[in-house]
Order: C-alpha cells, then sequence, then structure tokens
C-alpha cells in the first residue's frame, strides 16, 4: 500500500493518500519532486517480472494513477537521471 504523508507539527505525521494498486510486493519508490511524480517497483508479477507504476501526487497529496507497465526482471532499487539534452531516465536494479 502507498500512503502519502505531510506533517502536521514537528513530531506527527497524517496520511492523507493511499492505494494498494502497484502490487503484491513493492520494493521501492523514487520520487520526482520536479514533475510531482512517484514511482513505484513491484517486484513480483506471478513469474513475468515485475511492475512500474507511475502516480501523480498532487498539492495536497493525493495519489492518482498514471500508468502501469510489465518490466524484466524483478526490479528493487531505481534511480532517476537525466543528460544535458534535458531527457530523463529510470535505471533499476534487479
Amino acid at each position: 500500500m502507498l500512503r502519502t504523508t505531510r506533517s502536521q507539527s514537528r513530531n506527527s505525521l497524517t496520511v492523507v493518500s493511499s492505494t494498494k494498486t502497484c502490487g503484491t510486493q513493492p520494493s521501492w519508490l523514487t520520487h520526482d519532486s520536479a514533475s510531482r511524480t512517484l514511482y513505484c517497483l513491484d517486484e513480483f508479477n506471478y513469474g513475468a517480472g515485475g511492475t512500474l507504476s507511475t502516480y501523480s501526487a498532487s498539492s495536497s497529496g493525493t495519489l492518482t494513477q498514471t500508468s502501469k507497465i510489465n518490466i524484466p526482471g524483478n526490479g528493487v532499487h531505481s534511480t532517476l537521471y537525466g543528460g544535458p539534452d534535458g531527457r530523463s531516465f529510470q535505471a533499476i536494479a534487479h
């Protein structure tokens, strides 16, 4: 289950959105603050590798799933990177 939180004070957090659409074994979250996109890797897809789901996060923290794709292997870590031409990529470790 994915949950986004926001700070109410220095010592507490409140759930503002949650979803169970990433998969049965989510393994890693990557957040792109520039685009307000959350990437969720799920390492289990019934023998077919894993999945990568993307969510847009509103200014209030509400998550909306924007895509879900099958990926080869079973991703357990990812990072975003980009080149000088403005294109961006995601590297996934399996």
